[in-house]
């Protein structure tokens, strides 16, 4: 029954048992998404899962960031919020990067990395307008000078 979570499960882990990773989180991936929209806690407990077989699948971080923010879990939902957007800037979705990273910073503006991570995925977009006002508004007080802000200016300006 492809609805049916336990039987997912049990198939997942023989798949794992297998060695056929790819199937085995196919079918945790599957029981974490039915499990989302009834079980939050369960959900996470499955994506958690599916990151400890696959720690790279984007999709799985993407989820979790979002479970763990509907369950009032701020941190660990910035956490994934942060990287989800990492995993996605390195392979070249900037859109969903950028959806990600700027999450992070509604919660917490001062977060560097984050912050610098958008404004490589404004360049990337070559939304130079908007990475200008990025890069001023992290450019303020004592970062005017900083060397690794100031090589971004000269891409946005180019």
């Amino acid at each position: 029954d492809p609805e049916n979570q336990e039987v997912l499960l049990t198939v997942s882990e023989l798949h794992l048992q297998g060695g056929q990773f790819f199937e085995s989180v196919q079918t945790l991936n599957r029981a974490a998404q039915l499990a989302a929209s009834e079980d939050a806690g369960k959900a996470i407990f499955l994506y958690e899962k599916i990151l400890k077989v696959d720690p790279e699948n984007i999709d799985g971080m993407a989820a979790l960031a979002e479970l763990y923010a509907r369950q009032k879990m701020d941190a660990r939902a910035q956490e994934y919020h942060f990287k989800a957007g990492k995993k996605f800037f390195e392979k070249g979705n900037f859109v969903k990067s950028y959806m990600h990273l700027s999450t992070v910073t509604q919660q917490d503006p001062a977060n560097r990395a984050a912050n610098m991570m958008i404004l490589q995925t404004l360049i990337r977009l070559s939304d130079f307008d908007e990475a200008l006002v990025h890069w001023q508004s992290m450019s303020r007080g004592d970062h005017e000078t900083d060397p690794e802000l100031l090589r971004y200016k000269a891409d946005i300006l180019m």
